[in-house]
């Protein structure tokens, strides 16, 4: 009778320790390795080109002061997958709204922030494009596997409906997982390109970032060097077979609270490369999401990422843009002003 409750409370016992371990694995966050950079500051981004913009439409250093890319991303749908965006933010113009998905909680810090990066005037690659907020985070940045997994869906649907090229920015990270890996192929196969954050682990043993259907961005620093939240303690950007191209993502200005501040870390390149894809969907319309990252990895220059081991060292190109020039200086805020 004793050795048959002891089985019992221990069978108890470890169906407990089961269902406790399971929102564990199901959990997926924002991968935000920055430096304490982030309090928002006076700026004023429309005097100068960011150094993340300038940086990308040139093959070699120094920068020129200019942002020279191939579009504006006319035509495509950014859904950019966080806590909320701003949507009034001088950044945006009007053009960013709920996607639908589930209501505005009042926080926004993250999704303002990638939104701009992608999408926003003066500080974004892809200014012309629509931008649609997908909740799916709680205002600590933490949410599950199931609630992405069905916001991925959901924009598969609205996607299909509208019939225009979309891409979704989607900076979290979990635990490897098959089915979150396997919803992801689909949303692929749906013709929506899809970006991640590489994060600043190895990003091979981490969904979706291990999908080889994804674009996974790692994070430069201004000299070209991967970004390194401290020399002492380590962490910033991944590298390795997982990463599929580079991005600027130290101290890049991006839009937050009512006016910008600097931010660190692979969401924020994962944001940029965002844009990237939607200029390149934006010239080549009828691309699949294979043939945009393939665009984006051919086009970015080759061998200027100095990474610890062989791998992937091309970092983001969207210049040459044949005539379509953005200068991004005061007569450009005298115009919006006038």
């Amino acid at each position: 009778m004793n050795t048959k409750i002891l089985i019992i409370l221990l069978v108890a016992w470890m169906m407990t320790m089961a269902t406790k371990a399971t929102p564990l694995d199901d959990k997926m966050r924002v991968p935000v390795n920055s430096k304490p950079n982030r309090e928002s500051r006076s700026v004023e981004p429309e005097s100068q080109v960011p150094w993340h913009l300038d940086r990308i439409d040139q093959r070699k250093l120094p920068l020129d002061d200019k942002y020279e890319p191939s579009g504006r991303g006319s035509g495509v749908d950014i859904y950019i997958f966080a806590e909320g965006i701003q949507y009034d933010h001088r950044a945006f113009g009007g053009r960013a709204s709920n996607g639908g998905f589930k209501p505005d909680k009042g926080c926004s810090q993250i999704g303002t922030e990638l939104a701009s990066l992608a999408a926003g005037r003066f500080v974004g690659v892809a200014n012309k494009v629509r931008i649609y907020s997908i909740n799916v985070l709680a205002c600590n940045l933490y949410t599950s596997v199931t609630t992405v997994i069905q916001a991925l869906n959901f924009v598969m649907n609205i996607a299909s409906t509208t019939g225009r090229r979309s891409v979704i920015v989607l900076p979290l990270e979990g635990r490897n997982s098959k089915r979150f890996n396997y919803v992801v192929k689909k949303v692929v196969d749906n013709n929506i390109v899809v970006v991640t954050a590489a994060s600043y682990h190895d990003a091979c043993r981490y969904s979706p970032g291990n999908s080889p259907h994804v674009i996974n961005v790692g994070a430069t620093q201004r000299k070209d060097r991967l970004y390194q939240l401290s020399r002492r303690h380590g962490g910033g950007s991944n590298f390795g077979k997982c990463v599929s191209l580079y991005a600027p993502g130290d101290s890049v200005l991006a839009a937050r609270d009512d006016d910008y501040g600097a931010i660190s870390g692979t969401h924020a390149a994962c944001g940029i490369v965002g844009g990237a894809a939607a200029l390149v969907l934006e010239k080549f319309p009828h691309y699949s999401p294979a043939q945009v990252k393939r665009h984006l990895i051919k086009e970015g220059t080759a061998d200027v990422v100095r990474t610890p081991i062989a791998s992937a060292s091309r970092l983001l190109y969207v210049g040459n843009g044949e005539g379509t020039k953005v200068q991004m200086c005061i007569r450009i805020l005298a115009s919006y002003a006038s």
